[in-house]
């Protein structure tokens, strides 16, 4: 079940709502102690302490069309990092205007088209973080909320430690809250 809680630019979570999400013993008792109600800065602050609760919860509060948008989202923001290393190879690219096309035209056909994409991204460079967020992406038409974690997972280890890595997963939970508002 996807919540919907929110005034113009203010989404607020309740410790009711995320229980029903069956949550972790651990990040329920943080997500408690925690003050604020305020989606983004739980998401933020969870998030400098635990990256993948953040991700586990903006993709648990998401519909299945949200994390496929926000997967493919997450592929996007990191084929430039694999096109550079690999500037002959497509197939990463490809996979996402596959999993895009699920989301103009869900059927039988692209849905398959999708999931050939997929495969082929993943046996681009198995071992690539970035093509295998292009994976990622096309595997999430099946709907499954691990997929757009996965996908924004891999998108944040395919950039460079550090720094770089916090600053992607912040752009992945902003983004995921522009989903949300918007839908």
């Amino acid at each position: 079940m996807v919540y919907k809680y929110y005034k113009k630019g203010y989404m607020k979570i309740t410790a009711k709502q995320l229980k029903a999400l069956d949550p972790c013993k651990e990040g329920y008792q943080w997500f408690i102690k925690h003050k604020s109600r305020d989606l983004k800065e739980v998401l933020l602050s969870v998030n400098a302490i635990n990256p993948s609760w953040a991700r586990w919860l903006y993709t648990n509060l998401m519909s299945v069309k949200q994390r496929r948008i926000l997967a493919i989202y997450a592929a996007e923001q990191v084929l430039p990092i694999f096109e550079k290393s690999y500037p002959d190879d497509n197939r990463p690219r490809k996979a996402i205007k596959a999993v895009k096309a699920v989301l103009v035209l869900d059927n039988a056909d692209t849905r398959r088209a999708a999931s050939n994409a997929a495969a082929r991204a993943y046996n681009a460079y198995a071992n690539v973080a970035a093509a295998y967020a292009a994976h990622t992406a096309c595997t999430a038409y099946t709907g499954y909320a691990n997929d757009a974690a996965d996908a924004a997972e891999n998108a944040v280890d395919a950039v460079d430690a550090g720094f770089a890595q916090l600053e992607m997963q912040k752009c992945l939970i902003i983004k995921a809250m522009r989903i949300l508002e918007n839908e």
